[in-house]
């Protein structure tokens, strides 16, 4: 790789410059006018080396059946990689890094504000950090990772993103822990997961959830509300409730939901709005996913 073109990639947008790489976004973050959550799902190709300084974590995890080579430069050293399914990529913030890919990769790409690693860090070691280092990884095995990462090119298609944020932000928090405890200058001072909390500990971030009133419920906002760490908080939900708050919101949505079908008195798209649903095929995915017909079919069914 001897031809370089600098990009300087700050603000979360994609960091591909149009005229190295055949870009097509399938689906994205900012699409859905979701602050804070930076991540981009595409397909495309660097023809040509290309190098990025960015000031977010940036991890890469193939979608697609397809693999495709990356060329990767760190200093003088030239790496080569592979990259197919059960693999992930992780780039440090701040870390001048030059690559070139083969073909079009299908990837999705999520980028993590340091300095929200850096307050997590401090918050569950509860100790002041002078810094925190993410460990660079090229089509590195991590079972965990690429999950999460599946997970959330899973939550951004379009049949149900607008009614997901909850559910990104879950596995955003989970992925941060995750880097922290295995891939950074850290994870050595993590010790076993902390004592469990009572129920009662918990029903201020459950009634919250029972009285939404349709403005944005953040998992911060939920762990501030019971005096615990967003990861903290996301593992006793679970642990507790045996769903995740967003799995627990979308039960109540789909319960309100079931109400308004037994009057019926209003139109589906209607009560998808009244439920706290985007739109009626947003309610008819969940719907059909959790009770095992579509909203039509359940009202006809009842009012036979």
């Amino acid at each position: 790789m001897t031809k370089l073109t600098r990009v300087l990639f700050e603000d979360g947008a994609t960091p591909f410059s149009p005229e190295l790489i055949k870009l097509r976004i399938l689906a994205s973050s900012s699409a859905y006018g979701w602050d804070g959550l930076r991540v981009i799902h595409s397909i495309g190709g660097v023809d040509e080396p290309m190098t990025i300084l960015s000031k977010f974590h940036q991890l890469c995890v193939p979608i697609g059946p397809q693999e495709f080579r990356v060329d990767w430069k760190t200093g003088a050293r030239i790496k080569r990689r592979w990259h197919g399914r059960g693999v992930f990529s992780l780039f440090p913030a701040m870390e001048a890094h030059t690559f070139q890919t083969s073909g079009l990769p299908d990837v999705l790409n999520w980028n993590i504000d340091a300095a929200v690693l850096h307050r997590t860090a401090e918050r569950e070691l509860d100790r002041t950090l002078s810094g925190v280092a993410l460990f660079p990884r090229l089509g590195a095995e991590d079972a965990r990772m690429v999950d999460l990462g599946r997970r959330v090119a899973i939550a951004l298609e379009p049949a149900v993103a607008l009614a997901s944020r909850l559910r990104v932000e879950e596995l955003q928090v989970e992925a941060t822990m995750h880097l922290l405890r295995h891939h950074s200058s850290v994870g050595i001072f993590f010790g076993p997961e902390r004592s469990s909390v009572s129920a009662a500990r918990l029903r201020p971030a459950a009634e919250r959830l029972h009285d939404e009133d349709g403005t944005a419920i953040t998992i911060e906002d939920l762990a501030d509300l019971v005096g615990l760490s967003p990861y903290h908080f996301l593992r006793q939900f679970k642990r507790v409730v045996g769903e995740t708050p967003h799995q627990y919101l979308i039960h109540l949505r789909i319960e309100r939901a079931k109400g308004m079908l037994e009057t019926g008195c209003l139109s589906i798209a209607d009560i998808a709005l009244q439920s706290g649903f985007s739109s009626q095929s947003h309610l008819t995915t969940f719907f059909r996913r959790q009770v095992g017909l579509t909203p039509k079919a359940y009202r006809e069914l009842l009012l036979r």
